[in-house]
This record gives C-alpha cells, sequence and structure tokens, in this order.
C-alpha cells in the first residue's frame, strides 16, 4: 500500500534510479500497477503467486465463497485457515499455517473484512498486463492450491516478453518454503535478465 499510496515520490526523490519490484500474492498487484503507470521507476518486476483477476469462482476458486461467507458472520479464525492452509500447501507447513492465522487475527475485523468482501477492481490485472514494458518474471508455485499454476501461466502469456519460472513441489509462498531456490532465482533474474 506504501507504493501505491505516495510511494512513487519516495522513488523519486530518492534519485537512486529505477527499483525492482517484487510483489507476492496480491502485493503483485500493486507492484503490476505502479510497473504499468510509471515504467521509468522500475528496472525490473517480479511477481509470485499473483492473481491475475476475474470472478475467483469461475477460475477455480470455489473455496473462495465459503472465505467470503465465514467473514461475513464474523468467523474470521476458520475462514483464515482456510485461506493460510491453501496458500502453504508444502509438506510439513502446518505449524507455518496455524502461525500466519494466529498472525492474522492480530489484524483489526474491517481489515481482514475489506481484504476478503469488498471487490477491488484494481486487483484485476488482465488489462494491465498487456501494458507493462519493463523486464518481468513470473514466479508460481506448481502445488499452489490458492493461485493455480496455470493462473501464472495464463498472467505471464499477457506480458509482452515475461519470463515464466516454476517451484517445484512448492506452494503459493515459495520465498518462505524455498528460500534457496527463490533467492538464486530472483538474483539471477536481476542480474542477468534471466531466471
Amino acid at each position: 500500500t506504501y507504493l501505491h499510496f505516495g510511494g512513487t515520490y519516495y522513488l523519486e526523490a530518492t534519485g537512486g534510479g529505477p527499483v525492482v519490484l517484487v510483489g507476492i500474492s496480491a502485493a503483485g498487484c500493486l507492484a503490476v500497477s505502479l510497473a504499468a503507470k510509471y515504467p521509468h521507476l522500475v528496472d525490473r518486476l517480479i511477481t509470485v503467486g499473483t492473481f491475475p483477476g476475474a470472478d475467483p469462482d469461475v477460475l477455480g476458486r470455489s473455496w473462495y465463497s465459503e472465505v467470503v461467507r465465514l467473514v461475513q458472520a464474523g468467523t474470521y479464525a476458520p475462514a483464515l485457515r482456510i485461506v493460510w492452509e491453501r496458500a502453504v500447501s508444502d509438506p510439513g507447513g502446518r505449524d507455518f499455517v496455524e502461525s500466519l492465522v494466529e498472525a492474522s487475527l492480530q489484524y483489526p475485523p474491517e481489515v481482514i473484512r475489506s481484504f476478503f468482501v469488498n471487490h477491488d477492481p484494481g486487483r484485476d490485472l488482465r488489462t494491465l498486463l498487456p501494458t507493462l514494458r519493463v523486464p518481468t518474471l513470473v514466479l508460481h508455485g506448481d502445488e499452489d492450491q490458492q493461485v493455480p499454476v496455470d493462473l501464472g501461466r495464463y498472467m505471464a502469456s499477457l506480458i509482452p516478453g515475461a519470463q515464466f519460472y516454476v517451484f517445484k513441489g512448492r506452494g503459493h509462498y515459495p520465498h518462505s518454503t524455498a528460500t534457496g531456490e527463490f533467492t538464486r532465482v530472483v538474483r539471477s533474474f536481476i542480474r542477468t535478465g534471466r531466471p
């Protein structure tokens, strides 16, 4: 959100030149929006498990309707557990899921409701993606149960010249569950333009 509200001023004021934006999950929407609107500020764009947009039920996210129902009813813990279990689908991730649920419950209820219930048209990236003119790398786990890997491929196909990299056996957060591989891929893309 910081980049969305005033971050461009900060980036220009630092005078350090274009930056590398890494947008993970929903934050990828902000990164894509910024790169599309201010390409002179972005050297490279990397998205991780970002949903390209459209009705979640149409694109295989029917489980999301249950999350919305639970959030509307004020039963946040079960809703968040559904989300985090799909996000952390890697083997041995149960403890990580529980810590994420507990951390998420620290947010005010209105923040949780806003994220899951209110439709944000800014999250639909399909019209922005073909306009991107910065080197872009789309990263995705092939076991992502929150945003299926086919949606990552679809997203990359809409971006001119985008590269696509799959983390084998990983879910929605490969930066947390395949940290070494994630770091190597990102560093390589920044240095050489290839994952």
